[in-house]
C-alpha cells in the first residue's frame, strides 16, 4: 500500500485489514473523502456484519488528530457501553501503513446528507433531536469546553479540552 500525494492511503477494493481485537476487515467500496481521511464499507469476515471504516491521512498533523480522535471516541464508547444514547461507537482500532483506521457502525447516512436530502429545512423534531444528542453529550461530561451550532448554516464549531 502506498499513500498519494495528499496523504491518503491508496485503498484496493477487497483489501483486507486485520484489527487490534484480531478481526479481520474487507474493504468493499469507498464511501467519500474529508479533510481528514477517507471512508469506506467494509465487512468484517467472521460475521458478516457491514461497518464503516474510516482511514485518517499519514501526515504528522493529521496522525496527531488520529490520536485525538482515538481518545474520545474511545472514551465516548466507554461511557455509553449500552449504547443507551445512540453516539457514534468505536467498534474496533487498527494502525493500518502508519494510518489511523477507525472501525464504526456503518450509518444509513451522515448527518450532511440528511440535512442535504432535506432542502427545505429540517423539521424542529430533527433539530430537536439533534439538539438532544448534543445536551446528552455535555451531561456525560464529554471534555468540550465550547459548543456552538448555527441552525440555519447547520455548521458546528468545538473545540477540545485535554
Amino acid at each position: 500500500m502506498i499513500d498519494d500525494m495528499d496523504g491518503f492511503l491508496k485503498m484496493k477494493k477487497l483489501t483486507l485489514i486485520r484489527s487490534e481485537k484480531n478481526l479481520f476487515y474487507r474493504v468493499l467500496k469507498f464511501v467519500g473523502k474529508g479533510t481528514f481521511g477517507a471512508v469506506f464499507v467494509c465487512r468484517e469476515i467472521k460475521s458478516e456484519v457491514f461497518h464503516a471504516i474510516k482511514i485518517i491521512r499519514s501526515s504528522a498533523k493529521y496522525h496527531q488528530q488520529g490520536q485525538n480522535e482515538m481518545r474520545m471516541l474511545t472514551w465516548i464508547t466507554d461511557v455509553d457501553q449500552y449504547d443507551k444514547f445512540n453516539f457514534i461507537r468505536l467498534v474496533d482500532y487498527e494502525c493500518f501503513y502508519n494510518h489511523h483506521c477507525f472501525i464504526t457502525p456503518l450509518y444509513q447516512f451522515t448527518l450532511f446528507e440528511f440535512i442535504r436530502a432535506n432542502v427545505q429545512g429540517l423539521k424542529l423534531r430533527q433539530i430537536s433531536a439533534i439538539c438532544k444528542s448534543v445536551y446528552l453529550l455535555l451531561d456525560l461530561s464529554l471534555p468540550i469546553v465550547i459548543i456552538f451550532f448555527r441552525f440555519f448554516t447547520s455548521s458546528w464549531c468545538y473545540s477540545y479540552r485535554y
